[in-house]
């Protein structure tokens, strides 16, 4: 029995309703309100809460989609055993109306987009909702919003991180970062070192601003 605004954890059992001998496959869950429920929170927010899916792959593929900045938005997946990290050779990997195999190094090359020259159409150019699917034996891996981002730009890249992830009231809280300023250069991408000042705005839980000042980087683009 579930209490009114107390989490519960049910556990649901899901192996018989992968039907491959191997037991891999997709699912898609959904999960809404009972009628008993409806009925008993009719007059609460419950009542008019949508119904909330789920979509579960069990696969033992591993995939990574790299793309490139080139006209032509090559796209590269890299195959690999989700158990071992092993590459897999002769994996089925299709996006759009494109299809091919990967090597023995797991590794697969696709040319997404038409020649810069030729013009494209609406439809061609919005890429967000492109799928990859990865198929090996039995197996079947699928990768949604594929989009290939292509920039001839310099762009920073940030990775920021605390010292924990739960503070009593009153603790200090440390953050620190690393801003590395990745350069295009044709196909090349070249990381170097952030010089500078940031500003920066710290948030709570709820959304109230903490914090708020500038920091200086220092000669290995970090910040404390």
């Amino acid at each position: 029995n579930c209490q009114l605004n107390e989490p519960k954890d049910i556990r649901v059992p899901l192996k018989a309703y992968f039907t491959k001998p191997s037991g891999l496959g997709q699912l898609l869950i959904l999960i809404e309100l009972t009628e008993k429920a409806r009925a008993e929170f009719r007059n609460e927010h419950w009542n008019d809460r949508p119904t909330i899916s789920i979509w579960l792959q069990c696969t033992r593929l591993a995939v990574d989609v790299f793309s490139s900045s080139d006209p032509d938005g090559t796209l590269t997946t890299w195959v690999t055993d989700l158990m071992t990290g092993a590459p897999i050779n002769q994996a089925t990997v299709s996006i759009s109306n494109q299809k091919k195999e990967t090597d023995q190094q797991g590794l697969c090359t696709i040319k997404r987009y038409r020649p810069g020259n030729i013009q494209k159409t609406e439809e061609e150019e919005d890429t967000k909702n492109e799928i990859l699917i990865v198929e090996k034996g039995d197996d079947l891996c699928i990768q949604v919003n594929i989009h290939s981002y292509r920039s001839t730009d310099d762009v920073y890249i940030w990775h920021i991180f605390n010292d924990r992830g739960l503070y009593r009231p009153k603790e200090e809280v440390h953050i620190k970062g690393y801003v590395r300023l990745m350069k295009i250069k044709g196909e090349a991408k070249i990381p170097t070192y952030a010089q500078g000042i940031i500003d920066y705005i710290i948030y709570g839980s709820h959304s109230e601003q903490l914090q708020q000042s500038k920091v200086e980087l220092n000669n290995y683009g970090a910040f404390d």
